[in-house]
Order: structure tokens, then sequence, then C-alpha cells
């Protein structure tokens, strides 16, 4: 009789013994989708678009914590995703900088996902980071540095003395007036 639910409902006059159990925490799920499986350095983006889901199918809203984990062979860094009610998802985006240039090569991003009760989720992607097209944009402003010195030296110094030899023309003639 030592229970009571407030509505009429009372224990037993005996006890009643349970069997001991254990909660165990849940898998989270995440399902993610990006935006590519290249990203250019720099100037490039990769952005993800992550839905977080128990295991009855209801979705980690704003009481849980996102994050990305972008690896390299010799760097990390870390991505906050923020959750975005109206998507029911959550989104973030890495763009790539001028440092990232000693990064080329496979980008693994970990999807991590936890709630406040210790439930959490693991998935991983791949991402190439290429840097062709500041290679290219390299190649274009050598190959005009090389085009406008082998101009200079061809072209460059005959103009030089003409130009020089009208000057010294113009004021012998500015003299005899």
């Amino acid at each position: 009789m030592s229970f009571d639910d407030g509505s009429g409902n009372k224990g037993g006059p005996t006890d009643v013994y349970s069997d001991y159990f254990r909660v165990n925490n849940a898998s989270l799920t995440i399902a993610s989708s990006i935006n590519g499986t290249r990203i250019q350095i720099p100037f490039g983006q990769v952005s993800i678009l992550s839905k977080v889901l128990y295991p009855d199918g209801t979705p980690l809203t704003s009481n849980g914590t996102v994050t990305v984990t972008v690896a390299t062979g010799s760097s990390t860094s870390v991505i906050s995703l923020s959750y975005d009610p109206g998507l029911g998802a959550w989104h973030g985006s890495y763009s790539s900088s001028f440092s990232d240039i000693w990064r080329v090569g496979t980008w693994m991003l970990k999807v991590q996902a936890s709630d406040m009760f210790g439930n959490t989720g693991t998935t991983s992607y791949t991402v190439s980071a290429q840097p062709y097209l500041i290679v290219g944009i390299i190649s274009i402003i050598i190959f005009f540095i090389l085009v406008g010195r082998w101009s200079y030296s061809r072209y460059g110094r005959k103009i030089y003395f003409r130009v020089r030899k009208e000057i010294r023309r113009f004021r012998r003639s500015d003299r005899n007036l």
C-alpha cells in the first residue's frame, strides 16, 4: 500500500519484486548530404546537411549537438552545425582558404551527433580537395609574365632607343628655334 498514483490506484497488500533492468543509450542514425565530392582550394566550400534520427524515427532537434570534424593527414578543423526547423535538419559549411593549399588530397568528414541523455551517433564521408583552380591561375600569371618579358627584351629596347632618339631630335629642334 506504499504506492499511490493520486488517482485512486494503490499498491497491493504484499511487496512485488521486479527483476533488475538496464537502460542502454540509443544509437542515433545520421543521414547527410554534401554539396559534392570535390572542393577547390582555395575559393571552395563544402556544405553539409544532416538529418539525425532516434531509432523510433523522431528527429534530434535543438536539444542536441551535431559537429563535423574535417580531417586531413596533417590537421583537423571542427564545424558546429545548427538546427534549422524549416528544413528539419542540421546544416553548416566549411570554406577553404589559402592555408588549405597544403591540405590537398582526401578529406575525411566525420559527423558526430549527441543529445543531453548520452545518445550518440557517428558517420563519415570523404571529399577530394583539389588545387586545380589556383594552379591554373598561377600558370596563367606566369605565362603572361614570361610573354611580357620576352616582348620587352625583343621589342622594348628598340622602342626605348627610338623614343630616346626622337626626344633628342626634339630637343635639338627646340634649341635651333
